[in-house]
């Protein structure tokens, strides 16, 4: 008895340890329900921990500490400010001749091209002298259609060279051959290899030369010729020679269609009254050339042109004009040669004679020719002094930079 007694109490002691009953007055036994309760307790703490933390503060937010904290100063590497200090020095004695020439201040007039000296060089000057035209050529930067023109001073393309701006009508109007503009050395030019190139080739125009000359120089034989203006210029062999010859027994005549001369039998009846078909038959004198409203006629050349001429004034054919009969050869010096005082080329033509004669000469331009650039004025620069003011201050920056870094 006393056993079981035993037996009740120990069975009471352990459900009363059990959990107590729901309201509902039933026990319930439920893990995850306890672990769910738990994690709600937890955030619930940490809700009020952050609502209790007033000085903290969003991922999107800037803190103030970090803020306060002092920045890395810049640094200019010594390199880099080298190198810029290097370019800036550069390019200001590339603008300096530019810079003193924009600070010039009155035209230096020049007498003659014997008084250019170096002082002058990047002065604005002015000089009376004639251009040698027939020698000019023109520069064309590239994608460009037109350019400047650069001629020879007549006479002394050894020592100057004009350059003038590619559209004439565009400058003052000038009655005389002065000529104002920036004195530089023709060598310093960027085009100079490429121009001393193509006039030492001797492929520029050909110079007329005095026939006079052209016997002298072939009866002494001499290596040098000068032209008309007095210039000298070497020969070869090989220079080119270009000779026009004339009819000594011909004269050429151009008719023009006119109210009464309508055709070429109306013009070669008009002729033969005027008397230039004598002795020959009308038939035969046809035109050896003619174009729409022309007709050319070769009629035996009597004392002159000026007697053919004559001529056709006397018989009121103005629409008629007598020209030379012209024939153009080319050759090389070699070929020239001397018949008492006649100078021929090769073989002499039957009926023709020498009218002229011209010479592809080369050009020898030494490097210490001069050159007027009459396209600047110091106005062109108006904007260089703010320019190499604005490279000096940028250099002075970096060079500040560089000397606090080396006291580092």
């Amino acid at each position: 008895m006393a056993d079981e007694q035993n037996d009740k109490d120990s069975v009471v002691e352990e459900e009363s340890t059990q959990s107590p009953p729901s309201e509902s007055g039933t026990k319930e036994s439920d893990p995850s329900g306890s672990l769910a309760a738990d994690s709600a307790t937890l955030d619930s703490d940490s809700l009020d921990t952050d609502s209790l933390d007033s000085g903290a503060h969003g991922s999107d937010e800037l803190d103030p500490e970090l803020i306060k904290l002092p920045r890395p100063a810049t640094r200019i590497r010594p390199i880099m400010a080298l190198a810029i200090i290097a370019i800036c020095a550069v390019l200001i004695l590339r603008l300096w001749n530019d810079l003193s020439f924009s600070r010039e201040g009155d035209i230096v007039v020049v007498d003659t091209i014997a008084d250019l000296n170096d002082d002058l060089l990047e002065r604005y000057v002015e000089i009376e002298v004639t251009p040698d035209r027939q020698q000019a050529i023109r520069l064309l930067p590239s994608r460009k259609t037109t350019g400047p023109v650069l001629m020879p001073a007549l006479g002394h393309s050894k020592e100057l060279w004009i350059f003038v701006h590619p559209t004439p009508w565009t400058e003052e109007i000038r009655t005389d051959e002065r000529y104002r503009g920036r004195l530089s050395r023709l060598s310093d030019q960027s085009f100079y290899d490429e121009m001393r190139s193509y006039y030492r080739s001797g492929k520029s125009v050909p110079r007329p030369m005095a026939t006079s000359e052209v016997r002298k120089t072939l009866k002494s034989g001499a290596k040098e010729i000068r032209d008309l203006s007095g210039e000298s210029f070497a020969l070869t062999d090989d220079t080119v020679v270009r000779v026009q010859e004339t009819s000594i027994s011909k004269v050429r005549i151009v008719c023009n269609a006119a109210a009464v001369y309508i055709d070429e039998p109306t013009w070669r009846i008009a002729l033969q009254a005027a008397g230039f078909f004598e002795g020959a038959n009308l038939l035969d004198q046809t035109a050896v050339s003619h174009t729409v409203d022309s007709w050319t006629f070769e009629v035996p050349l009597r004392s002159g042109l000026e007697e053919i001429e004559r001529m056709l004034t006397d018989d009121k054919l103005f629409a008629a004009k007598a020209e030379e009969i012209v024939v153009a050869r080319s050759g090389t010096w070699k070929q020239l040669s001397l018949d008492g005082e006649e100078i021929l080329m090769g073989k002499s033509q039957t009926g023709y004679t020498l009218k002229s004669i011209e010479l592809g000469l080369a050009i020898e331009i030494p490097a210490d020719a001069y050159i007027i650039n009459s396209t600047e004025s110091p106005d062109t620069y108006w904007y260089m002094l703010a320019l190499v003011l604005l490279l000096v201050g940028f250099a002075a920056i970096f060079i500040f930079g560089f000397v606090a870094n080396l006291r580092r």
